[in-house]
């Protein structure tokens, strides 16, 4: 009886992890857009968390660029985790990477609270995504083989 529930566990686990991360792809393209133009970009206000977020030196990997950003890293980090979870599910890249992204996402929660003191709703909704991908993701690496319910097509839909 343990048995059956067990091998149960393991498509939760793929589902929580690849829902979390397509979650955090989904903010980080909204993200994006808030940086490329935060006059137009309609998620934030000019005077929030958000934009107080966007304007410290954390916001952009190049100074010199409005396009090199942040967000533009995580939406390009998000696509190459889907790739990587679609293509391999047991494969240690998929998990490595999204653990990686989860300590990253533990990261800027502290340097939003502890240094700019200010929280982008956005930018939360990635970093815990990116925390519960990594925790799902460990969790799943664990669990035994088990089928994935929505195949690679259904999750590419």
């Amino acid at each position: 009886m343990i048995e059956a529930r067990s091998s149960n566990q393991g498509p939760g686990w793929l589902i929580l992890w690849r829902s979390a991360v397509l979650l955090a792809l989904a903010a980080s393209a909204a993200l994006y857009m808030q940086y490329l133009d935060p006059g137009d970009a309609a998620f934030c206000g000019l005077k929030s968390g958000c934009e107080a977020v966007r304007k410290a030196a954390f916001g952009y990997v190049y100074f010199g660029s409005r396009y090199l950003s942040v967000p533009l890293v995580g939406l390009l980090s998000y696509v190459a985790v889907v790739w990587a979870s679609l293509w391999q599910p047991r494969g240690p890249l998929a998990h490595l990477l999204t653990i990686f992204g989860g300590f990253f996402g533990l990261g800027l929660l502290a340097v939003q609270a502890f240094y700019i003191h200010a929280f982008c709703w956005l930018c939360t909704v990635v970093d815990v995504s990116a925390v519960v991908a990594a925790i799902a993701a460990a969790v799943h690496s664990r669990t035994p083989e088990s089928a994935d319910p929505l195949r690679p097509w259904g999750w590419t839909a």
